[in-house]
């Protein structure tokens, strides 16, 4: 069985479908709330009706579209793994809480992803902490779990919880993002996914994420605007790096209406040094 590590990290910043596939469009529509449009490179038509929507977004990214019809609970286990959902847990005790989250999953038009300047980077003590690119004077909390071994095990994380809701602030402007992540604490890499709310002209908005982070390149988060997020929604993360591929998925899933975007990341054998001392 596959081991995971659960991190959940908290960051307060002052500072119709169409033939084949879920889309609204032939090549997919990118409705930023957050960021603006990435480049869409081209799209690729699967055997069955799915299609990946390639972006030339830091590479090659891909997100996957399942066909009409699709259905994660009744699909083989090479189809959860194609189209990027959390793969079904082998032991029965585990399997009710994937079940569950599986059965409100509903097909989310495709609206591409978007390019933003969040960046949720943890700044944590150690040789080889992460450091990521936060304007000077931006306060930078952040409040979680970590599970840290002294061998390279974890290459998963995922996690649940209700979104929050904006309360009170004396920051102006004011941000924050729930997230579960692999690394960033004594690692100089990171790969997380989440969602994040901030308030602009006084009115709150709510946005789905992932990031990725290693000393060469501070990227910043990227929006997945597939994901419809509301406070007090059920939200459930997962994010898994493969090691003989180098592929990392980020997927996003809200329980209370079903809308979710998974997405899949070429980042190389860099982040295998994650958790090796």
């Amino acid at each position: 069985m596959r081991r995971f590590a659960v991190l959940g990290v908290l960051l307060v910043l002052s500072i119709p479908p169409s033939a084949g596939a879920y889309d609204t469009s032939a090549a997919g529509a990118s409705e930023c709330r957050v960021g603006t449009p990435a480049d869409l490179a081209w799209t690729e038509a699967l055997p069955d009706g799915g299609r990946l929507y390639h972006y030339a977004l830091d590479g090659d990214t891909v997100v996957p579209s399942p066909p009409i019809g699709f259905d994660p609970l009744r699909a083989s286990d090479s189809d959860l793994e194609r189209y990027g959902f959390p793969p079904r847990p082998a032991r029965a005790e585990e399997r009710s809480g994937w079940t569950e989250d599986m059965a409100t999953w509903q097909p989310s038009p495709h609206r591409g992803l978007c390019v933003t300047d969040r960046r949720f980077g943890s700044f944590v003590d150690g040789p080889d902490a992460l450091v990521s690119a936060v304007p000077p004077g931006i306060d930078v909390p952040w409040s979680g779990y970590v599970a840290d071994e002294s061998v390279d095990t974890y290459i998963a994380a995922q996690g649940d919880y209700n979104q929050k809701a904006f309360g009170a602030t004396a920051c102006s402007p004011a941000e924050m993002g729930s997230w579960v992540g692999i690394g960033g604490y004594t690692t100089g890499s990171l790969i997380q996914v989440g969602t994040g709310m901030f308030k602009q002209s006084g009115v709150a908005k709510y946005w789905a994420w992932y990031e990725y982070i290693r000393p060469a390149n501070q990227n910043p988060a990227v929006e997945m605007p597939n994901v419809d997020v509301n406070p007090g929604d059920n939200i459930h993360l997962y994010t898994v790096h493969q090691r003989s591929t180098g592929i990392t998925t980020f997927y996003v899933h809200n329980g209370t209406n079903g809308t979710n975007q998974s997405c899949n990341q070429d980042l190389g054998e860099q982040l295998l040094r994650w958790h090796k001392r």
